[in-house]
This record gives C-alpha cells, sequence and structure tokens, in this order.
C-alpha cells in the first residue's frame, strides 16, 4: 500500500503519488520510497513484506543494474488503486537474482496494482 492513497483522494492525486514513487525509485533513494510506503506494504509479486524487505530486494536491484530506470507507459486509476504498466531498463554490471554480471542491457515490463 502507499501511504495517502485512500478513497476520500482523488483520482489524480493517487496518480499523482504513483508517479512521485516512480521518481524517487529512479533516483535509487529508498528513504524517500519508503516515506510513500505504509509500514505493513506487501509486494506480492516480489515477495516483499514491509521496510526491510523492500530496501532488501531494490538495494539488490539497484547492485545488478546500477543504471535501473522505470518509465511509466499507462497508469489508470480507479477507486483506491492504481494500475501502472511500465518498462525497465538499464544495464546488467552485478550480480542480479543469482545471475553473474552480462553487461547487456536489460528491458522489461511490468504490471503493478497499488491501493
Amino acid at each position: 500500500m502507499i501511504r495517502g492513497a485512500i478513497t476520500s483522494m482523488s483520482l489524480e492525486e493517487n496518480k499523482a503519488i504513483i508517479r512521485r514513487a516512480f521518481e524517487v525509485l529512479n533516483r535509487q533513494d529508498l528513504d524517500s520510497v519508503m516515506e510513500l510506503c505504509v509500514p505493513e506494504y506487501v509486494d506480492q509479486s516480489n515477495h516483499l513484506r514491509g521496510e526491510a524487505d523492500v530496501r532488501r530486494f531494490y538495494n539488490k536491484v539497484f547492485k545488478g543494474i546500477p543504471d535501473f530506470h522505470a518509465t511509466i507507459e499507462e497508469i489508470i486509476a480507479e477507486g483506491d488503486k492504481v494500475w501502472v504498466r511500465s518498462t525497465i531498463t538499464g544495464t546488467h554490471l552485478g550480480e542480479y537474482r543469482g545471475i553473474a554480471p552480462t553487461g547487456r542491457k536489460v528491458k522489461f515490463t511490468t504490471v503493478l496494482c497499488g491501493a
């Protein structure tokens, strides 16, 4: 869950929070990322629960892909939920998920739902 994303906020305000999360993630500013997340944050795709898991996960991502960049391709808000389709790009310069560095460019698409 993202802090502040509640039903009393407008759809545009909810989208703005998600855009801000992507901005700080692209700066690799985990302190600001955590300010946007509620303490009981859960990421079911990556099996993350709470701040320690989030920090550990993204520190590994940033070590493996130091030029990590996420671009929002599409954002849809309805009620208290925001869906985001994004493209992640970077260069595999460090170990990532047990794979030794390849030096190759990476690019993949993600679809996330925040509530």
